[in-house]
């Protein structure tokens, strides 16, 4: 079995230099080396002349293109395998010839992995190939043993198009001609930062000759969207909901999925393994960019992200979505992103607007508008969500168009709850937002009034032990505190009141799913939560008001009637708006321009 290795120059003899040198050092030498040089007027020529002694061949001459050359090189060479490994573009190490080449075989295509030189990126590709991800990556040229009678078959390279002629063969030999295939998980080449063709103009370009050789081969289109997803959550709750119902939703459209996760507490070992056996690369951002005040914090993680990331990767993916609960970060790293950008905010920023917001009000309008007219989209889940990120940074409609898309419920067909049982459920994070002070005073009422009643908060946060401490001692058989509970669906079966006292909500995800089990809800008027419940329809809306809201848990408690028609009106408000098939009909209009694929 023999090798030819073709390295086409044009104008690059440093790069050349650095690729004969990696080709000549090699420990395994039963190859013939092949350069084909566009007519260089940089020395290039001479170099050759000069070491033509170690080359099978080699000629200057002007050409279309790098296609032309490598087709020129085709005609030529006499080796059963050919590694393209162009001007700059080096091998990784001196025995990786001897590592790789016994295990090429008979198999049309060989693939290992690639790095970047002086970069740490590197690019690791998949045992198994499918159109979409050929479609979206190639396969790694400078790092592919391509085997000579495969040319034959699908035909040489195409020297019309200038960046994606490599591509379309793979596509073709792979999809057309059922080209066998095996990846060796090594990295085998390196390549120079440049050769990832990811400028505006290159990208565009390689755009354009995909759609057109879609049209001409329309069996072989295999696009699938590429999606970068940053996202920022606690490792439990309604955010970190929100974020699978996108990975699954994109799953669904065949997307390919990158995830950027800040800090790595995010996921469980048994998250992380799913993510894995779905093919979807998750990195964490460490934990220094994800620590701090939230100005700090903010800076760091835009830092991360423009300058960790964003210079290697901007191109690269067809849409960028922020899935966030803090409604600052990543908007640096958004403006200067060359994809289409969506940014997602499962909050909204608290107290009141500073000093220092007022002041600096219209410059953000101007940062806005230009974000707006880039065409960058803002999803949050609430009306009231929307209005107070326009306040708080005293936006007008104009500088900041929000898309609303309320988040689906996490429970589809499930049984309704029995609602025989007099337990009160609320479900989140013991933090000062949800109120639990408030909770302790609203159960303690209601227990005073239906002693066989009882209240349950699962979740955890900082302050739990508070909370458990201001229970009163003849209450605590009666107000409990389970902590966090992975599966709720028994806590929703057995309950017969759902209550949020939230002092800030932006939507409410434990009533949305209350709703899902045809249970009444009584919720506090703040943020998105009069949105989801309709006063005296599928539930009621209180002020804080210890007596008011006690109040009407117990005439909920007291009349069965009364849960069950409310309940009722609740699951069919849910049907209506929260279910997963009308979320997604949502996004398909947002992100998909409504096309359900």
């Amino acid at each position: 079995m023999k090798l030819t290795i073709v390295t086409v120059n044009l104008d690059n003899l440093k790069g050349l230099q650095r690729t004969v040198c990696s080709v000549l050092s090699q420990s395994w030498r039963d190859f013939e080396f092949v350069v084909v040089d566009g007519g260089s007027t940089d020395g290039s020529a001479a170099y050759l002349e000069k070491i033509s002694g170690e080359l099978a061949w080699w000629i200057s001459e002007k050409d279309s293109g790098v296609y032309e050359a490598m087709n020129k090189a085709i005609d030529k060479a006499s080796g059963d395998y050919f590694l393209f490994l162009n001007s700059g573009d080096r091998l990784t190490s001196p025995t990786i010839l001897e590592q790789v080449v016994p295990e090429l075989g008979e198999t049309d295509l060989v693939y290992g992995n690639l790095q970047v030189q002086g970069k740490k990126e590197t690019l690791v590709y998949s045992d198994q190939l499918d159109m979409g991800t050929v479609w979206n990556h190639s396969l790694p040229h400078p790092a592919t043993f391509i085997r000579k009678n495969l040319f034959d078959q699908v035909g040489k390279y195409n020297e019309t198009d200038r960046i994606t002629s490599d591509w379309q063969f793979f596509m073709s030999a792979l999809f057309q001609h059922q080209a066998t295939y095996r990846h060796i998980n090594r990295f085998i080449a390196s390549i120079e930062e440049g050769g990832l063709s990811r400028s505006k103009g290159s990208m565009e370009k390689i755009r354009l000759e995909k759609e057109a050789f879609a049209r001409k081969y329309p069996d072989l289109n295999g696009y699938r969207p590429c999606f970068l997803i940053l996202a920022d959550f606690p490792p439990n709750g309604g955010s970190k909901a929100y974020f699978f119902s996108i990975v699954h939703y994109l799953l669904q459209k065949k997307a390919t999925l990158r995830v950027i996760l800040a800090g790595e507490q995010t996921l469980s070992g048994e998250e992380r393994d799913w993510f894995k056996s779905q093919g979807i690369g998750v990195s964490f951002i460490p934990v220094r960019f994800t620590s701090g005040s939230h100005w700090i914090r903010k800076l760091r993680l835009d830092a991360f992200f423009e300058f960790r990331y964003l210079r290697h990767n901007r191109g690269r993916y067809d849409k960028v979505i922020v899935s966030t609960n803090k409604p600052y970060v990543w908007l640096t790293g958004a403006w200067v992103w060359g994809s289409k950008f969506y940014y997602l905010i499962h909050s909204y920023p608290q107290g009141k607007p500073s000093w220092k917001t007022r002041l600096v009000a219209p410059l953000r309008r101007v940062w806005f508008r230009s974000m707006a007219s880039r065409g960058y989209t803002f999803i949050t889940v609430s009306n009231a969500a929307k209005r107070r990120l326009r306040n708080q940074y005293y936006l007008r409609e104009q500088d900041l168009p929000v898309t609303v898309i309320p988040g689906p419920g996490k429970f589809f067909d499930v049984v309704p709850a029995q609602r025989d049982h007099k337990s009160v459920l609320t479900l989140g994070h013991l933090e000062k937002w949800k109120n639990p002070g408030f909770w302790i005073q609203v159960a303690v009422e209601v227990l005073k009034e239906v002693p066989d009643a009882s209240f349950v908060w699962a979740g955890t946060g900082s302050l739990e032990p508070a909370v458990r401490q201001k229970i009163p001692d003849e209450y605590r058989d009666r107000i409990l505190l389970p902590g966090f509970i992975e599966n709720v669906e028994e806590l929703y079966q057995q309950t017969a009141v759902y209550f949020q006292p939230s002092l800030a909500e932006s939507q409410g995800f434990g009533v949305i799913d209350a709703m899902a089990f045809s249970l009444p809800s009584v919720v506090s008027d703040r943020g998105g939560l009069p949105e989801s419940v309709e006063e005296g329809i599928n539930g009621f809306v209180v002020e804080f008001n210890v007596n008011r809201a006690a109040s009407r848990i117990i005439q909920l408690l007291n009349d069965h009637d009364l849960r069950n028609r409310m309940g009722e009106a609740g699951r069919k408000r849910f049907n209506r708006l929260f279910t997963l098939a009308v979320w997604e009909q949502r996004m398909d209009a947002t992100l998909f321009n409504g096309k359900n694929a």
